[in-house]
């Protein structure tokens, strides 16, 4: 038995209809995989329309950026203000305890202040030279080479301030 013809109009209403799920949960903060099972499809098929397709390509990059905002808020929440956990004794519920995220703090510490949390990650800051005096160039450049070279002659750790 062969299976039944769906016109090109109704393919249409359902790609654009699993379309709307799938940025739907992205921007939710749910994986491809997640977001492809609420758009009722394989994640290969967004990949292809992402592929085949620059607005919802866009549409999918917006998702994804409010999604991992909002996956953000929720570990800056777990981290400083912790989340119910219950306590049971004995079988029985005898109460909850506020627990904190140590580890996600430091994650955001660290993605968000990394010249203080994280040197070794940390981005070299920018440097405005005047280019008209060589000399004034090249002198800036050396010191900054020479930093460079401190960097790497010290022993692995030495930058911890855990160490």
């Amino acid at each position: 038995m062969s299976q039944p013809r769906v016109s090109s109009r109704r393919k249409r209403v359902l790609k654009s209809e699993a379309q709307k799920l799938f940025i739907r949960a992205l921007s939710q903060g749910a994986s491809v995989r997640g977001a492809a099972e609420a758009g009722d499809r394989w994640p290969g098929t967004f990949y292809r329309w992402r592929n085949q397709d620059f607005d919802f390509a866009e549409r999918w990059d917006a998702a994804v950026e409010a999604g991992t905002d909002r996956l953000e808020d929720e570990a800056v929440l777990r981290a400083t203000s912790g989340v119910s956990k219950p306590i049971f004794y004995g079988g029985k519920l005898v109460g909850h305890e506020k627990r904190h995220s140590d580890a996600l703090l430091m994650f955001l510490l660290k993605a968000r202040r990394p010249d203080k949390f994280d040197p070794a990650n940390a981005k070299p800051k920018a440097v405005r030279i005047d280019e008209s005096d060589s000399s004034q160039f090249m002198d800036r450049i050396e010191k900054l080479l020479e930093q460079d070279d401190d960097l790497e002659d010290k022993p692995a750790g030495a930058n911890d301030p855990n160490s």
